[in-house]
């Protein structure tokens, strides 16, 4: 679900004034480390009335929190340069307008533009609190301008409440939260295999008229995906011990794709002549394999 639905909007603001009760789906190891999986035991749905779960990540959890800490280390290293630099600029004349290219901050509206920007970048604008004060010498002749900041814990706590939260939604009603995020996993492999389908080998829809039709060149594409994960599969095998040069240029790699091994012999081809009133076969020809091409013939060929 996009973060720009309402859904998604009122439930954040539901965490952040109340938690409710999680439920344990299952557990396991991500890079390392283990990561746990929980669902709110909240009913909720859709405007178009699908089922909507919502899970927490005890590893997005962490992510975001270490995420927002870094921001806010950057935002403070920001905020004490602009402190240094209101600390540096020398006291201006009450009445002086401000030349084109000069970097001294005017008035506050200069400074507070400065900050602005500089919590934006961060992304942490909601986590500090600001005071740009202004102080006047030589009876009001000459000015200058000082920055006080702290962090707003409220809003930090705020935000780790909704930390390693995200919604999923589900179109068929009887499936389980454990059930739908089970299967939200495997997504990355279809999205990767529908990627193929349309990018690599070119399938569009059809004109058939028949559903069978379309049904069996579907069968036949999956036949050729899985004809291709076995070469993927053979291919890394051989290159996890001194790679391959299926990058471009002949770079090499440990970890070759499918993809890279079609653009390798893109230009292969074989022509073959036929005569147009016998029909007898006249000749072939091919073209001439590269070095790289060579290698990796070779390679497979001792699989």
């Amino acid at each position: 679900m996009p973060k720009t639905w309402g859904e998604y909007g009122e439930f954040i603001n539901e965490l952040k004034t109340k938690l409710p009760k999680k439920i344990f789906l299952f557990s396991r190891k991500t890079k390392g480390k283990e990561c746990r999986y929980f669902v709110y035991e909240v009913k909720k749905y859709t405007k178009q009335g699908f089922g909507l779960h919502w899970i927490y990540s005890t590893q997005k959890a962490e992510e975001a929190k270490s995420f927002r800490n870094n921001q806010i280390n950057k935002a403070v290293g920001k905020l004490i340069a602009i402190q240094n630099r209101l600390k540096k600029q020398q006291p201006i004349p009450t009445d002086a307008i401000k030349k084109k290219g000069q970097r001294k901050l005017f008035n506050k509206q200069e400074v507070s533009l400065v900050l602005s920007d500089a919590l934006k970048s961060t992304k942490t604008t909601d986590y500090f609190r600001l005071n740009v004060a202004e102080y006047y010498r030589q009876n009001k002749k000459m000015r200058f301008f000082r920055l006080r900041f702290s962090i707003n814990d409220k809003a930090i706590k705020q935000a780790e409440s909704v930390d390693g939260v995200f919604p999923l939604i589900s179109t068929e009603p009887d499936l389980v939260a454990k059930d739908v995020l089970t299967t939200n996993k495997y997504q990355p492999f279809i999205e990767t295999k529908f990627n193929k389908v349309k990018n690599i080998h070119d399938v569009c829809s059809p004109l058939f008229k028949r559903t069978d039709r379309f049904e069996a060149l579907l069968f036949v594409e999956w036949i050729g995906l899985v004809i291709e994960s076995v070469i993927e599969r053979d291919l890394r095998k051989t290159a996890s011990v001194k790679g391959l040069p299926l990058h471009p240029e002949g770079r090499i790699t440990k970890k070759p794709t499918f993809s890279q091994l079609s653009f390798l012999f893109e230009n292969a081809v074989r022509y073959i002549k036929i005569d147009d009133v016998s029909g007898r076969l006249i000749g072939a020809e091919r073209s001439i394999l590269t070095s790289e091409q060579k290698e990796v013939l070779a390679a497979l060929a001792h699989l």
